[in-house]
């Protein structure tokens, strides 16, 4: 017993780190957040712009994927019972919300453009987001992207901020305004911007913590400090509760990698490699991680087409785009990334498409496995082994919790894997088996 006497101080000490550091069950990020995000230069912004991304994203739904066959065609769906799962969700999502997400961006898809041009576009930006508020078009979350806190970028950065800020409002703007900073290269300005949205908070009566943050890992130097040592984990810290998600900027980052435009993209093995640090680092810190976008749109070649080639012409070069788009997306869906960027109207249908094959594909498999898992753990008369099931449950559950979520499955399908809405609103898989011990 002597050499437990002498332990105890450790053990005390290695509970207490353990504590410090454990991060809760759970789903990883918050069950409704946004898959999306539609960036949108500030200039382009209108009162009508949301209602005419919506009309937009469902006409090219109903021309080019009038039907499951049609579907599955674009994107390669071999199983007819599958594409016409994926097709019938898809036309409800975009009937009921075709946009979860809308970041205007003031910065590479702005342009340089003078002071005063940029100030009347802040107060147009704000002023139409208050419009869209009020005709029930502005989706649930919604922002804007700065430009980098930088000595020469700062001040017309954070000028743009304050006057977007008093346009949309002041301390009436609408709920789920996040600012999105982007290339980020230090810890402090994280730090900075967090201390900022504080004193723009008070000036204006918003109650503290009202601004979300984002911020945007864009070159390897954020990623990694002169030392080689991990930076990832600061900037988490830095962010501190206002941060809400961290989003890779793909295009910028395999650029700072000397990869050339031509081989540039989502699935590229820099971004998986990066994304891969990112996934260890916040993984159960209830932020959202962002994957990045597709950069090659499926625009029309002949948008007033007239004859039946022209019309052709068209439809292979949007199945084009939405394959290529869902292709990525699946890649990095499979990689554990729930959230992208979405550049245009057009890629909504790709979106949702890709999101909802990826869930459904699984479903069968997950929900035997999860029934089966609280059959198992429920049943049992002694504790040993329903810890480490515990672990494998709820990554299970989470698939649930964000397939319901996001509009991939239903009632029926989250019956099937033996759990409720209750179970899913809770979300703890350690939760869900000691409710169904008691009842049993």
């Amino acid at each position: 017993m002597a050499l437990l006497d002498h332990a105890q101080v450790w053990l005390t000490k290695v509970a207490a780190d353990c504590a410090a550091q454990e991060q809760p069950f759970g789903c990883p990020s918050r069950p409704a957040d946004p898959v999306q995000t539609l960036y949108w230069g500030a200039h382009r912004f209108s009162p009508d712009t949301l209602a005419s991304m919506h009309t937009q994203a469902r006409a090219a739904f109903a021309e080019y994927a009038a039907g499951p066959v049609d579907l599955a065609e674009a994107l390669h769906i071999a199983d007819p019972a599958l594409a016409a799962r994926v097709h019938t969700r898809v036309a409800q999502k975009l009937e009921r919300e075709p946009i979860e997400d809308i970041r205007l961006d003031f910065e590479d898809g702005y342009g340089k453009r003078d002071d005063l041009e940029e100030d009347a576009h802040a107060d147009a930006c704000g002023q139409a987001v208050r419009a869209a508020h009020a005709s029930g078009t502005l989706p649930r979350r919604y922002g804007i992207r700065i430009k980098a806190l930088t000595a020469d970028l700062g001040p017309r950065s954070l000028r743009t901020l304050e006057r977007y800020v008093i346009a949309a409002g002041g301390r009436d703007i609408p709920p789920g305004f996040v600012v999105t900073l982007p290339k980020v290269t230090v810890v402090t300005q994280v730090e900075a911007l967090v201390d900022l949205l504080g004193a723009l908070e008070t000036d204006v009566g918003l109650s503290p913590g009202t601004i979300g943050l984002e911020f945007m890992l864009e070159v390897p130097q954020a990623v990694f400090d002169g030392q080689g040592r991990l930076l990832l984990p600061r900037l988490l810290a830095a962010g501190g509760e206002r941060l809400i998600g961290i989003h890779l900027g793909v295009y910028d980052y395999t650029a700072a990698h000397e990869i050339i435009a031509l081989h540039q993209a989502m699935d590229h093995p820099a971004c998986d490699l990066i994304r891969g640090l990112m996934r260890m680092a916040y993984s159960g810190s209830g932020r959202t991680l962002s994957a990045g976008s597709t950069n090659v749109l499926p625009r029309e070649p002949h948008p007033e087409a007239t004859t039946q080639a022209q019309r052709t012409e068209n439809r292979v070069a949007v199945h084009a785009g939405w394959r290529l788009a869902h292709d990525q997306i699946r890649h990095t869906l499979v990689r554990g990334y729930y959230h992208g960027w979405d550049l245009d109207p057009l890629q909504l249908p790709a979106r949702y498409a890709a999101c909802y094959r990826f869930y459904l594909e699984g479903h069968a498999a997950a929900a035997g496995r999860l029934s089966g898992y609280i059959a198992q753990a429920t049943a049992a008369t002694e504790g040993a082994g329903v810890l480490d099931d515990v672990a494998t449950g709820q990554a299970l559950l989470n698939i649930f919790i964000r397939g319901r979520a996001c509009g991939a499955f239903d009632a029926q399908e989250v019956a099937a894997a033996g759990v409720t809405d209750a179970d899913l609103d809770d979300g703890s898989f350690a939760r869900l088996l000691a409710r169904r011990s008691s009842a049993s």
